[in-house]
């Protein structure tokens, strides 16, 4: 169910990412890796609400805000970014099944490709608050697909943080996943059962991490970006095949996920 909320800020904080500060009429409890949908529009032009990673709900200032990052990457996003304080918005969420630490597991490496990083910072912040020991990757094409850590509160996670970006603009040249696997084969194999990868990116990008499991047998859990229409699955529009005794099933990455573990998810045709 929709309700309102009202624009405090909708920052620029890169070349191409917002962060967006909402008055809501509550806190939603919510899980690191659920989402929202949202929509600040009239009529059928975009048609859809669009779902975003949920940054932080919380009391700031006495008011109850949710905080989304989100990069412009069509229509919907090029409106949300005309919008000012006072601005108001439509809301329905939290959605999904986000990050749930799997049993026995203590210690984590969270992984973010491109936007993934919005998804994967709240689940950095959980794990800090339950004391747990972790290493974090960011990555994006460029510098300036990484907004900086100052303007979405990064600095606030200590700890083990690599950045890569493909052109050697930030940290390390090359991809998120190269990394990952660096990290993965420092950890000795049999302490390998008490970590587990949270990952979020791009398809290429979680079809890597998946195989890195397999291969490195380590636990590893990958959030979808698959588009999502509805949010809540209806409409059937974000639909991914996974392992079945029988072969493979269909399910919804916004009702069933957008989080699967990783040896169930089928990637390609």
């Amino acid at each position: 169910m929709f309700y309102s909320g009202r624009i405090i800020d909708n920052l620029l904080i890169s070349d191409k990412h917002y962060l967006m500060k909402v008055s809501t009429p509550f806190i939603q409890p919510f899980i690191p890796g659920q989402f929202v949908m949202i929509r600040a529009w009239q009529g059928t032009d975009p048609l859809l609400p669009r779902p975003f990673a949920i940054y932080s709900w919380e009391v700031v200032g006495g008011q109850n805000v949710l905080q989304i990052v989100y990069k412009i990457v069509g229509r919907g996003t090029v409106i949300l970014s005309g919008l000012h304080r006072g601005d108001e918005v439509q809301i329905n969420g939290p959605l999904g099944n986000g990050f749930l630490e799997p049993e026995g597991a203590e210690k984590f490496i969270l992984a973010g490709g491109g936007i993934g990083f919005s998804s994967v910072f709240p689940v950095a912040l959980h794990l800090k608050g339950l004391g747990k020991e972790m290493k974090i990757i960011l990555g994006a094409r460029t510098d300036k697909d990484i907004p900086p850590a100052s303007s979405v509160g990064a600095k606030s996670i200590e700890g083990d943080v690599t950045y890569t970006t493909e052109d050697g603009s930030m940290g390390f040249r090359g991809l998120v996943t190269e990394v990952l696997e660096k990290k993965i084969e420092d950890i000795g194999i049999a302490s390998r059962e008490k970590w587990a990868v949270f990952a979020c990116g791009p398809a290429e990008m979680l079809n890597t991490v998946k195989a890195l499991s397999a291969e490195k047998k380590i636990r590893a859990f990958l959030s979808l970006e698959n588009f999502m229409a509805c949010g809540f699955g209806v409409c059937l529009g974000c639909v991914v095949k996974v392992a079945a005794p029988d072969g493979y099933q269909h399910v919804r990455v916004c009702k069933e996920g957008p989080v699967f573990s990783s040896d169930e998810v089928i990637f390609g045709d």
